[in-house]
């Protein structure tokens, strides 16, 4: 197995996308583009398949999970 292929799985297993973001109230609205769901998540949000939100950095852009970082798609 190459390290790409875990790379591919951990997409497919967490397809969520960055729309939008308000960094200083560490909001964030995520897409899931297999699913169509919007979902709008702040500090320790659940996300399916990935866990409550700790982070949203404006720095990388992205929202940080314990198995996933989402960044714009």
């Amino acid at each position: 197995l190459s390290s790409s292929s875990a790379a591919s799985d951990v997409y497919k297993r967490q397809p969520w996308e960055l729309m939008a973001a308000d960094y200083r109230k560490k909001v964030a609205m995520l897409y899931n583009p297999i699913t169509k769901q919007k979902l709008t998540v702040s500090l320790q949000s659940k996300i399916p398949n990935c866990g409550a939100v700790s982070d949203i950095v404006e720095a990388s852009k992205s929202v940080v999970t314990p198995d996933c970082i989402i960044r714009r798609g």
